[in-house]
């Protein structure tokens, strides 16, 4: 038959190396040459049970009752025992009703595995495929192969079965299926898990046309961490975009293990990490969806960044390829050996005297890399002030008025800051100009009356009362506090004090210009024996933290004091480069680069004084 000449072609797990190409071709030409739906299947599970060296391979179908069938629509061999069928009928059965690969196991003399595989039909039925192979006890890299052709064939059946042979063209019919296959059979392949795990997202973002895909996977402590993007992104550890990525698909594990789709903003209203990337992307249609293993539990998840809004077609379309790519991927992650194990793995192999060669050269090198000297970073808290600061006081005592800045206003030279309530003075002004009158007007009477001692008293009173006019005139012209500088506003909040009475000389604001900034750092005081004036400072502020300044350490305040409850010495930190940006008061953190230091001590001396000091040594 064509079938068995096509299977005889195809590619054995216990043979040379799946061919991409071959088996694609192979899988295309079973949809081309055949002419209805159950033919195209009985080549199917004839090519399947040849790549996998299967003792039996069946396919069962939905009943009329949505069950599955008590007998498959195909099996091979013909002669298969009943009590055989029932326990394989059992097994395609849970496959079905948990939509998850079911592998069974059993052991001895001839162990064997039974692998059942849910098949996607285009008509929304859950079909099974059923492989029963044999195996070698502990054979990891054989069953991890013949998981993976199973969800491979399944994913393939799944493109074609319940659609209409008779009346959709071939190209139609096999162009899905061998996308998908090829793809698959192209992560297996890869080098490295993060390629396996590129090569899907690059197939995702072309299946439904997004800008791009992410997928990320969880990692042993339970964190998402990204894996891999579609080309052509790249992206950095630490980077927000990274950051936010690994939170919105860590959201979408947690909130969303039963596989539904969530649009942002459709079917979920968005949250902090959603609405950081629709501003970081530039777009608002993001589409996660949480990706299951074998066992139906979340151990990846996808995130798609679209132009457009998805429509339903291609949303489902999406969720039937995350059907299979969640378990591939999974399989492929637990198949491939660690670092760890491969080591472990190459030493076994080693002759005694070799393993007693690498266990000493390895106790060396271990030695020598501990006493090898690395960067010694003394971290503090940092926050930006001015060069010249000046204090804008009260210029006489009276009531303040209105104030008019607050901290963190840019002002201008001569900018009027608050207004003392002139009504005092104008009320002393007037009172002095009433009595001014009255001894000029005695003044006169006396030298016209000849009075010379009373002229000279009313002279002398006119003096004095001018010099009192004067100064409430100054202080009239005082009303106004302004600005003495260009720069901005760092401390002070006079309008808790509108309507109170100022002393003359009392702080109402420090402004400090923009011409020029330092940083102070408060280096800890366990600290201080490795601060030096010269060193190279770098820091980052919370405002800005995506941007790195450096400095030079100029100077360190001979006192400490005493800051958040920590016992800090205040050093001060010219800048270099542009700091147009900075303002003052703005915070962060800075590393200090002291001399370098054994690896070590950098590790352990922390430990090493605090137990000295317990112990009073």
């Amino acid at each position: 038959m064509a079938a068995t000449a096509e299977a005889s072609n195809a590619t054995s797990l216990t043979g040379e190396a799946i061919d991409i190409r071959k088996l694609s071709f192979q899988l295309d030409q079973i949809v081309r040459a055949s002419a209805t739906e159950d033919d195209a299947t009985y080549r199917f599970a004839t090519m399947l049970r040849q790549l996998t060296d299967a003792v039996a391979v069946l396919y069962y179908t939905e009943d009329c009752t949505g069950q599955l069938s008590g007998r498959p629509c195909y099996h091979s061999p013909s002669q298969i025992s009943k009590l055989a069928l029932d326990s394989l009928h059992a097994i395609a059965t849970r496959a079905q009703s948990e939509q998850t690969v079911q592998v069974s196991q059993s052991r001895g003399t001839q162990a064997s595995v039974t692998i059942a595989a849910p098949v996607y039909c285009q008509d929304d039925r859950i079909e099974v495929v059923v492989a029963l192979a044999t195996t070698e006890n502990e054979d990891r890299q054989r069953l991890a192969g013949l998981v993976q052709i199973a969800q491979f064939m399944a994913a393939f059946a799944g493109q074609w079965r319940g659609r209409d042979f008779a009346d959709e063209s071939q190209e139609a019919r096999h162009n899905p299926s061998g996308r998908l296959v090829q793809h698959l059979l192209m992560a297996t392949q890869a080098k490295s898990f993060q390629d396996a795990a590129k090569t899907l997202a690059n197939f995702a973002t072309a299946e439904i046309g997004a800008r791009y895909v992410a997928i990320g996977s969880k990692t042993f402590g339970g964190v998402c961490r990204l894996t891999a993007m579609s080309d052509p992104y790249q992206f950095e550890r630490g980077a927000p975009l990274t950051a936010w990525l690994e939170s919105g698909m860590a959201e979408s594990m947690i909130a969303n293990g039963d596989e539904t789709l969530d649009s942002i903003g459709q079917d979920a209203p968005p949250t902090e990490a959603i609405r950081e990337l629709q501003s970081l992307v530039g777009s608002p249609y993001i589409y996660r969806l949480p990706l299951v293993d074998a066992s139906g539990t979340p151990t990846a998840a996808c995130l798609a960044v679209c132009d457009r809004s998805l429509t339903e077609p291609e949303r489902s379309h999406w969720q039937s390829l995350a059907r299979v790519i969640g378990p591939q991927l999974a399989m492929l992650r637990s198949g491939r050996p660690s670092r760890w194990r491969q080591l472990r793995s190459w030493y076994a192999k080693q002759t005694l005297p070799n393993q007693r060669a690498i266990l000493l050269s390895a106790l060396f090198a271990t030695i020598a890399f501990f006493a090898l000297p690395f960067p010694h970073r003394v971290k503090s808290d940092c926050e930006v002030q001015p060069v010249h600061r000046r204090y804008v006081t009260a210029p006489y005592e009276g009531r303040l008025e209105v104030a008019l800045a607050e901290p963190g206003d840019l002002v201008d030279q001569g900018q009027v800051l608050a207004r003392m309530d002139g009504r005092e003075v104008r009320l002393e002004i007037s009172g002095i100009q009433a009595k001014l009158a009255g001894a000029r007007t005695e003044h006169r009477r006396a030298i016209t009356s000849g009075e010379t001692a009373t002229a000279k008293h009313a002279l002398s009173q006119i003096k004095f009362l001018e010099a009192d006019l004067q100064r409430f005139e100054d202080q009239q012209k005082t009303l106004e506090v302004r600005s003495p500088s260009d720069g901005i506003v760092i401390s002070g909040d006079p309008k808790k004090l509108e309507g109170s009475r100022l002393n003359v000389g009392q702080t109402l604001f420090e402004v400090g210009s923009l011409e020029l900034m330092i940083v102070e750092v408060a280096i800890p005081d366990e600290d201080i024996d490795h601060a030096q004036v010269g060193q190279p400072v770098t820091f980052r502020l919370t405002s800005m933290p995506y941007r790195s300044y450096r400095g030079v350490l100029k100077r360190i305040h001979p006192r400490s004091e005493l800051r958040d409850s920590e016992n800090v010495f205040i050093g001060e930190v010219a800048i270099e480069g542009d700091a147009s940006q900075l303002r003052p008061g703005m915070r962060g953190q800075a590393k200090l680069s002291a001399p370098h230091q054994p690896l070590v001590w950098l590790l352990f001396h922390r430990a090493l004084e605090q137990l000295m000091f317990r112990l009073g040594a």
